[in-house]
């Protein structure tokens, strides 16, 4: 393994790529693709287990956008609510208490940033995902 491969694969576990792959991997199942399903599969590998997601992610998204868009914001509030919808419910077992806390704070911190950020507030919000996805790699909370 190359080291430029190396530091690939440990910048993918401090954003989180790798949750985000499963997480993907696990909404669309078998994409009919062999080579998608395969990529997917092969990148979700190592993943660390997550919050399971849901009816509540629906729900919330959708709840998220209408107050989001009436406060100008749908598309964040969009992300927000889907991530409350989807971890809330995870809050009152305590076997996965810790990881849906921990998935709040990073969207929330994404979220922060962007709304702190009005010029550039995709950026922001990229920025604010990566900086909490290492804070919780070197912590490690998860």
């Amino acid at each position: 393994m190359s080291k430029l491969s190396q530091y690939a694969d440990k910048f993918g576990r401090v954003a989180g790529v790798q949750q985000n792959m499963a997480r993907l991997s696990e909404v669309l199942g078998d994409t009919g693709n062999p080579a998608l399903t395969r990529f997917l599969t092969k990148s979700s590998v190592g993943a660390e287990a997550d919050v399971k997601d849901g009816l509540g992610t629906v729900v919330g998204a959708a709840a998220g956008a209408y107050l989001g868009w009436k406060r100008g914001h749908w598309l964040l509030g969009t992300i927000g609510g889907a991530s409350a919808g989807r971890n809330v419910p995870a809050l009152l077992d305590p076997g996965t208490r810790k990881t849906a806390l921990v998935n709040m704070g990073q969207t929330g911190a994404a979220i922060a940033l962007s709304l702190a950020s009005p010029k550039h507030p995709a950026v922001a919000f990229v920025v604010g995902e990566i900086v909490a996805g290492a804070a919780i790699y070197f912590w490690k909370l998860r």
